[in-house]
């Protein structure tokens, strides 16, 4: 007899309250610091340190009365700083192995915003303003994270990448549309120099990967940051299917495995066609609220139709994915 799975559910309320308390808070941050600096004391470390006191006091506030439904107590209090410490070590830390690598300051911007909020949410969430009866599912996320985090370290280092025979094919290819905006392949040309046009491979894992070298510089460690990012979409989009379904030793061990994929794999079509497709399996299969008529219908319906996009859209960047999508649609 079949059994029907109890899903686990997405705090969505909370994400997206969250979410809009961040912003506030930032523009917080910055008028404060703005105004000390034009009429308090032309000192940016003195006005950025009282910025970010105030700009925590009212995150705190806000997060407490608003986005966890919690009353304001000293242990509350406590743990959010505590949690705004470590967020802002990690922050640091995170910027400047960014910078080391040789990365560009937008890539470790980009890493940061990316990051930090979603660590910042789990620890609130989970200890900050926790009731005590933490099921197991949610009580894997900090592990979860630590594992993806744990793989980018071991897997995705410039220095020790692995190199792999078909980056001589893709690279070139990607770096010449960042710099020229045109489809040229050497390799191809040598092979077909009587093709007037190359159009022998779909394009959009290109597309994607010359935009972001655009951002990045082409460099060893940009395209390693590429297959980076690339994963941690993938990762994390089956982390959230994965509890959706309650399957808590796959939340926590499939990191581990999606990096020794990527880093045997290269700088392949897979890279981005995985992504895009795990994004949309997520999407479509992921439990992110009650289902229902009305606005919770015309949601399901969004996500719905989201989901069948990206899956669709994934072999556009890679082929060999044609039949997963296919599957997974129908």
């Amino acid at each position: 007899m079949n059994k029907k799975v109890e899903r686990a559910r997405f705090p969505v309320q909370r994400i997206w309250r969250f979410g809009l308390t961040g912003l506030v808070v930032t523009g917080v941050h910055i008028f404060v610091a703005l105004f000390i600096l034009n009429h308090i004391a032309s000192v940016p470390a003195l006005a950025n340190g009282m910025a970010f006191l105030v700009a925590t006091l009212c995150s705190y506030f806000i997060n407490s009365l608003w986005t966890f439904s919690s009353s304001l107590q000293k242990q509350n209090l406590s743990r959010f700083v505590i949690v705004s410490m470590i967020c802002g070590v990690l922050a640091v830390l995170i910027a400047g192995n960014a910078e080391q690598y040789g990365l560009s300051d937008h890539v470790g911007i980009a890493l940061v915003v990316l990051i930090i909020p979603s660590v910042s949410f789990l620890l609130h969430h989970l200890w900050t303003f926790g009731d005590g009866s933490v099921s197991a599912m949610s009580a894997s996320w900090p592990l979860t994270l630590l594992a993806i985090l744990a793989a980018l370290w071991l897997f995705f280092d410039p220095v020790s990448s692995i190199p792999h025979v078909d980056d001589l094919f893709f690279i070139p290819w990607a770096g010449k549309l960042a710099q020229t905006g045109h489809h040229y392949n050497g390799l191809l040309r040598e092979q077909f120099p009587d093709l007037p046009e190359l159009y022998l491979q779909t394009r959009l894992h290109m597309i994607f990967a010359a935009q972001f070298f655009k951002l990045t510089g082409l460099s060893r460690a940009s395209v390693v940051a590429y297959e980076a990012l690339c994963y941690g979409v993938s990762a994390l989009c089956f982390v959230l299917y994965a509890f959706s379904l309650r399957m808590r030793l796959a939340m926590i061990m499939a990191p581990l495995f999606f990096a020794l994929v990527y880093a045997l794999a290269g700088f392949r079509l897979e890279v981005t066609g995985a992504a895009i497709w795990m994004a949309g399996m997520a999407i479509l299969y992921g439990d992110f609220g009650q289902q229902g008529e009305g606005a919770a219908g015309r949601r399901e319906m969004i996500l719905s139709a989201g989901g069948k996009l990206l899956l669709a859209t994934a072999p556009l960047a890679a082929p060999s994915i044609l039949a997963w999508s296919l599957g997974a649609i129908l």
